[in-house]
């Protein structure tokens, strides 16, 4: 038994031994579309690597490609290190990994096209060879997918053949992975979504299609989901849908909708606030019709968790937020967008939301400091760090501790910048 115990504590130390050496595939661990194991070979260097490249055995074609750096992208796109070894080391590399996305071996082509889709570097015609490229192969594809799906310089022609020939594939994944090949930026027609949407009763895919109309939302598209909203019996495609249409191209056509849905704006207030920020500023509109229609902030506050913003009307909150979160230490006036103002204008002009809004305000502005107070830090603190610098000079400490100190001395005015909001006259 004791022999038993000391073979396996001898297997278990080996297995953890060996571990760092083996990698989960070529791609990172967040990605889905790993292929082989890759190893590590300890001593190598990517000289060595790159000389596997030229091995006619697959698996070591792929390990090469795995290992080689990925920090040739910012060499290639650094013009100043044009002409210079590491540059055109960089290119060899390059130039020698981009014809391999056409391996007859798929998972070398996957893990080459994987490889070349970091580089800025070309990439255009990066793009134009993944628009083009017809390889059957579902793990080609989907590598190809994933990794142009966020381009925003995607020919429109081109894209709507690759579509159509994703469309055409046998693999589920191919036919309907194209739907997250499109993005916003994309100029593409939306009529051939929404027959294609009306012609499934897939949730599933039909989800998948609001994925891409969701994105493209111009009056046409925007007639279509409000009507399936109110044809639909799915209440995930509901939910999607309400959730989306204020990102509709036309702004007029969202508030009348919301306008006559009003239950809807009612039950979706927490998302609308939670975009405040953004620089669509129907939501403000949104918020401002709500309040028009006499919605009151108190119904929706913040959770008790024991903060100091703990069953505050969480509007409130978010329009404060607004208004003087991440003031510059250069300057002590709040900052506020558009969105925000509009908000607090019509506050300011109801006598009752008036009061709760500046009560709240004054809550939260407990401890402003003084304009003196800030002015006196600043010309103390630099006389301070004259004085500090005179005496490291004359003791001869090392400059690099000196530079740390005025590290540590600049984050506390900033801090302190930041603890002064802005306080009425």
């Amino acid at each position: 038994m004791k022999k038993y115990f000391i073979n396996a504590i001898t297997v278990a130390v080996c297995v953890i031994a060996i571990l760092p050496l083996f990698s989960s595939g070529c791609s990172d661990e967040q990605e889905m579309n790993v292929g082989y194991h890759h190893i590590n070979i300890p001593k190598f260097t990517e000289a060595d690597y790159l000389q596997m490249l030229n091995s006619t055995d697959n698996e070591i074609q792929y390990n090469a490609i795995c290992n080689l750096g990925k920090n040739y992208n910012k060499v290639l796109t650094t013009d100043s290190l044009k002409g210079t070894p590491e540059y055109d080391s960089a290119l060899i590399v390059y130039q020698k990994i981009f014809p391999l996305m056409d391996s007859k071996n798929t998972w070398v082509s996957s893990a080459a096209i994987a490889f070349i889709k970091n580089f800025a570097y070309n990439r255009s015609s990066f793009v134009q060879y993944v628009l083009k490229n017809n390889n059957p192969s579902l793990n080609v594809q989907m590598e190809m997918i994933m990794d142009i799906a966020m381009d925003t310089t995607k020919d429109g022609q081109l894209l709507t053949e690759k579509i159509n020939f994703l469309r055409k594939q046998p693999s589920w994944l191919l036919q309907n992975g194209r739907y997250l090949l499109i993005n916003k930026s994309d100029q593409l027609s939306m009529n051939i979504f929404m027959m294609e949407y009306d012609s499934t009763n897939e949730e599933y895919k039909k989800l998948l299609i609001l994925g891409v109309l969701t994105e493209h939302i111009n009056d046409s598209v925007f007639s279509f989901l409000t009507k399936e909203y109110e044809a639909t019996r799915y209440d995930r495609i509901k939910k999607m849908i309400v959730s989306n249409l204020p990102e509709a191209d036309n702004p007029e056509l969202v508030l009348q909708w919301f306008g006559r849905n009003y239950n809807l704006l009612e039950e979706n207030m927490v998302e609308m606030m939670a975009n405040l920020d953004s620089k669509n500023e129907i939501y403000s509109k949104l918020i401002v019709q709500a309040l028009e229609k006499g919605w009151n902030p108190s119904l929706i506050t913040h959770e008790k968790d024991g903060t100091e913003y703990a069953g505050e009307p969480l509007l409130y909150l978010y329009l404060f937020l607004n208004k003087y979160e991440n003031i510059e230490s250069d300057s002590l006036k709040y900052r506020q967008n558009a969105t925000g103002k509009r908000i607090e204008d019509f506050l300011l002009k109801d006598q009752q939301l008036k009061k709760g809004w500046l009560a709240f305000e004054k809550r939260m502005l407990k401890y402003p400091l003084p304009q003196d107070l800030i002015n006196q830090h600043r010309l103390l603190t630099e006389t301070y760090l004259k004085q500090s610098q005179l005496l490291m000079q004359k003791f001869q400490i090392d400059t690099a501790i000196y530079t740390e100190f005025i590290k540590g001395i600049n984050l506390q005015a900033k801090e302190l910048y930041e603890e002064r909001v802005w306080q009425k006259e």
